[in-house]
């Protein structure tokens, strides 16, 4: 699983998101957490399976339906979204 991209992608409005994900897209980072609850029945319908705060990619749980190797993830189509508040969970940012 080496070679990971990252995008960043601004837009102007909540309509265009989608334009940018496709079926290659994993997780999807949302600010704020607000905007997570709109697109959250909308982005896994374009390929999107992670929904997490906008800075948490990095943070996953054992808890989370994840294998490490893929064949899951290529069987089935899991679902799953995130919320991470800054007092709770450490931010990987901060030393």
């Amino acid at each position: 699983l080496s070679g990971r991209v990252a995008n960043l992608v601004p837009v102007d409005e909540i309509k265009k998101v989608t334009d940018a994900v496709t079926s290659y897209t994993q997780t999807v980072g949302i600010y704020p957490e607000s905007l997570k609850k709109q697109l959250r029945d909308q982005l896994p319908i374009y390929g999107a399976q992670r929904l997490t705060s906008l800075g948490y990619a990095c943070n996953v749980t054992s808890a989370s339906p994840q294998d490490a190797i893929e064949p899951v993830r290529r069987m089935c189509k899991w679902i799953f979204e995130e919320e991470c508040d800054p007092d709770q969970v450490f931010p990987l940012w901060r030393s």
